[in-house]
Order: C-alpha cells, then structure tokens, then sequence
C-alpha cells in the first residue's frame, strides 16, 4: 500500500513512527556536551565539521528552554537520520486531558559575518530555494548571529512568505 502525504507534518510524525528517534530533554544535552568538552579543545568544537551535530544540539537545547519558558510546557529534542532538518522539536501541551504533541523541524544556521544579508546566505546555502517553499507553519528556521551582527529580519521574513514559486 503506498502512502502520500500532503504535509510535511504527516511526514515527519510517519518518520517517527517508521524510524524512531531517541528523544533528549536539554539538561541531558548540556550534560553531554560538558563531559565531551573535557575530552576536545574548544577551538575543535567550534568549528571542525566532525561537531556539528553537537553544536545544532546546543542551539536546540537552548531554543527547548527558551520554548518551555515561554510556553510552559516541556520540550524534547532529537536528531533526524537525514538533513534537513537539522532536529526536531517535540512540545508536549500537558495543560489539557489527551496531552497533544506537536513535532516541529528546526534548520539551524550561523551568520557570523556580515559579507551577505542573512536572506542572501540562506539563499546561497540552498535553506530557501528560490523555485519552492520548503518550510511551512512546522518550521523553525534558528539563526545562530554574531556579536555585533544585525541582519534585516523584515527582509527575510518578506521572501519566506512571499517568494515566486517556478
């Protein structure tokens, strides 16, 4: 029997089901990356690409905190056999009686120079292709910025809604 699905909603929970993932509460991540740190040099981990998946986890687990905080409801993260996404996000609303999960997709990014206008790097790196929509209300697009960076947000928020579909 074949499936298709219309959402990458329904794509993401049918990956769940057909390959589970192991779910991670960010204090565990934290954990983690600090019993790693002692065993690498700082300067490794902030950019040799054998790390990256650590760093993305990183991001996500403070995005997990910052989301429980603001939503007051514990988030789990996880990491996808295949990118993208870079992880997923699952936030459980304990607050009603059938405890709805929703899983979200997070492509994470670094803009740590301002050479390009962050719409720019997105569209360079393939994150936002130009001929489709790849993301939708499930997404979230995390941008790791640079101190003293100030990408134009509005700019790039105006392509992702708007821009020409081939």
């Amino acid at each position: 029997m074949k499936m298709t699905y219309t959402s990458k909603q329904a794509s993401i929970e049918t990956e769940m089901i057909l390959r589970p993932l192991i779910w991670y509460l960010p204090p565990y991540i934290f954990n983690f990356l600090y019993d790693s740190s002692k065993k690498t040099n700082n300067s490794d981990f902030e950019t040799k690409d054998e790390f990256q998946k650590a760093r993305e986890m990183r991001i996500g687990s403070i995005l997990a905190l910052c989301m429980y905080h603001w939503h007051k409801t514990p988030h789990y993260l996880a990491i996808p056999e295949q990118d993208p996404p870079d992880l997923y996000l699952a936030e459980i609303d304990i607050s009603k009686e059938d405890k709805n999960i929703r899983i979200m997709a997070v492509e994470v990014t670094v803009y740590l120079a301002d050479k390009n206008s962050l719409k720019d790097q997105l569209i360079k790196s393939g994150k936002t292709p130009r001929t489709h929509h790849i993301y939708d209300e499930n997404t979230i697009i995390l941008v790791n910025v640079g101190i003293g960076l100030f990408p134009n947000y509005d700019e790039l928020r105006q392509y992702l809604w708007t821009a020409p579909l081939n």
